[in-house]
């Protein structure tokens, strides 16, 4: 129900809840609550049971597709995998903005999972290398 993992872009450990969906355990639970709704309302049986069951199955399906994706967005950097999946750019604005928050705050130097311990340091050449790549033959040894 719960696993434990690690975030693709801050390295951090985290629990993700691993069931998107119900299952037939919810299925039951859902069913017999709508039954004893019924029996303490009306101390008989009355068709309307089906409608309370249709509403508990749906508040079932949409609390735990909920908890599920809440728990996917890392707590820490705030990457968000099934974003990433729909739209990267949307995504890594998303850990930008968070990330430029916690800098800013500065409360991050003192918790025990700092968001910027595992990043990578990246160089100013990686954004300023203007450098073609290499013409065919180029590489090829002048000798004969």
């Amino acid at each position: 129900m719960v696993k434990k993992t690690y975030c693709a872009f801050c390295k951090h450990p985290r629990t993700v809840y691993d069931k998107k969906h119900i299952t037939w355990t919810n299925v039951s639970l859902s069913l017999l609550a709508a039954v004893l709704l019924m029996f303490i309302v009306w101390q008989r049986f009355n068709p309307i049971v089906i409608v309370f069951f249709v509403l508990a199955l749906s508040a079932a399906e949409i609390f735990t597709q909920m908890r599920w994706r809440l728990s996917v967005e890392c707590p820490h950097c705030g990457f968000d995998p099934v974003l990433y999946l729909r739209d990267q750019t949307l995504a890594c604005d998303k850990v930008v903005r968070v990330l430029e928050e916690k800098k800013s705050r500065g409360d991050y130097l003192l918790k025990s999972n700092n968001p910027f311990e595992f990043l990578h340091k990246r160089k100013a050449d990686d954004f300023t290398t203007t450098s073609k790549p290499p013409q065919a033959g180029s590489q090829v040894s002048k000798r004969v």
